[in-house]
């Protein structure tokens, strides 16, 4: 907690979080989150430049140095709050420093810090560069991460925000103009072709050897092949649950139910031959917005996983295909975003023109994508892998459908619709290539 005193400036997020009015002698403000105040940066970039150690009631909060801070990082520089998060809260400092408060205290080894330590060390240069972090060691030496701070990585924003925006451009002009040739999508194929081989990179960093347990490559086994087979058809079944909710999409929800028996046999066999799948620490939720759009390349962040899993699901190996198949699901929102927000005419050829144009991006989207994610980890996706990237797909889809239930009942027909695709592409057999 801090101060914001009435007579020195102050942040915008200062009255919203203010607990009480304070007053020191004739002075007045209010107490408030200590987030909001520039006591707060500036005291912990001095507390991890002095890896310092304080007594916090019956533990400590210790101040853990990784690659050390910028020694040009001025001590009174301009501090920005870019955003307030629901989970955690963001402060940039200097333009050369970021600080990502964490809200939620989760006993044991934060998921980001320990990627961000990893990658750093193994020098990949794909993400903001972690530069120590801040944890509270309680009396028993059990850790809780109160904080992580990085490198600054100027950007044009992030990747779903950028792809929207460019795609609305496109369709706004373009549903306009039918007669215009050639190909739509250029500059997004080069940003594709960049954001796959960057998660390439990744994964093929991360599958690496190591002496470290929580890093060290595993294989899948008929058992973890059994649990997949079995997440997917809970998923699958939720999802269904749901939907079954919402009355104008019963006739597909029939459909989709039909299906279940027969998706269960093609799932398991496609699963069965995948034993031996190489199991490593993934991102554990990328998706466009966790991406940052940077003079020509991509930097990967929050590699917090899933908020809604446990510490030890978010840190647990699996198959870096599940990365992929966030992404190729993300590329799918963007377009259905995108066509929410265009302005497009009802009827007629505007609004043809313009579901061509975005099947034609999620084609270009995907296929460039896939093809930067083979350059970037140095080998082909096999046929046994291309089929798994579906069986991962759709149940990210499923995930998508009760998540939209939940939150934004009226976009369930964006995850539907991918269910729908990927289950038919599935039971036709469809997979063996891109």
């Amino acid at each position: 907690m801090s101060i914001a005193f009435e007579d020195e400036p102050s942040s915008p997020f200062a009255a919203p979080l203010a607990f009480a009015r304070a007053r020191r002698g004739r002075r007045v403000g209010l107490l408030t989150d200590g987030f909001t105040t520039p006591r707060f940066a500036r005291g912990l970039l001095s507390g991890l430049k002095a890896r310092a150690d304080i007594t916090f009631g019956d533990g400590r909060i210790l101040f853990r140095a990784v690659g050390g801070l910028p020694p040009d990082l001025a001590e009174d520089g301009e501090i920005e709050r870019p955003r307030l998060e629901q989970t955690n809260s963001t402060l940039i400092v200097g333009r050369r420093v970021v600080i990502k408060l964490l809200r939620r205290k989760v006993v044991g080894e934060h998921p980001e810090a320990e990627m961000g330590r990893a990658l750093t060390a193994r020098g990949f240069d794909g993400i903001a560069p972690m530069l120590g972090e801040v944890v509270r060691e309680d009396k028993d030496g059990q850790v809780s991460a109160l904080a992580i701070v990085q490198g600054f990585v100027a950007n044009q924003g992030d990747g779903a925000s950028w792809t929207i925006e460019q795609l609305k451009r496109t369709i706004d002009e373009l549903s306009v103009h039918p007669h215009q040739e050639g190909a739509h999508f250029e500059a997004y194929e080069d940003f594709a072709t960049v954001l796959g081989r960057r998660v390439g990179q990744l994964h093929q960093v991360l599958e690496q050897p190591s002496p470290s347990p929580a890093f060290a490559p595993e294989h899948a086994t008929a058992s973890v092949l059994q649990d997949w087979h079995e997440a997917l058809l809970a998923q699958l079944a939720a999802a269904l649950a749901v939907v079954s909710e919402h009355g104008a999409v019963a006739p597909r929800l029939a459909a989709v139910s039909q299906l279940r028996p027969r998706l269960a046999e093609v799932v398991r066999t496609i699963l069965e031959a995948a034993e031996g799948l190489v199991l490593t620490r993934i991102h554990g939720d990328l998706h466009l917005g966790q991406v940052l759009v940077s003079a020509g390349d991509v930097v990967l962040i929050d590699f917090e996983g899933e908020p809604n899993k446990s510490l030890e699901q978010r840190r647990a190996k699996t198959s870096p295909l599940r990365d992929v198949a966030g992404e190729l699901r993300s590329f799918d929102y963007a377009a259905a975003i995108a066509a929410r927000e265009s302005r497009i005419a009802s009827g007629g050829l505007g609004e043809a023109r313009a579901a061509a144009l975005l099947d034609e991006f999620r084609q270009v989207a995907q296929t460039r994508f896939l093809r930067g994610y083979e350059e970037g980890r140095g080998r082909r996706l096999s046929a046994c892998e291309t089929r798994v990237l579906l069986v991962f797909a759709l149940e990210k889809a499923a995930y998508e459908i009760s998540y939209e239930a939940a939150n934004r009942p009226d976009w369930i027909e964006i995850p539907l619709a991918g269910l729908e695709s990927l289950l038919a592409r599935l039971l036709s057999g469809d997979g063996d290539g891109h």
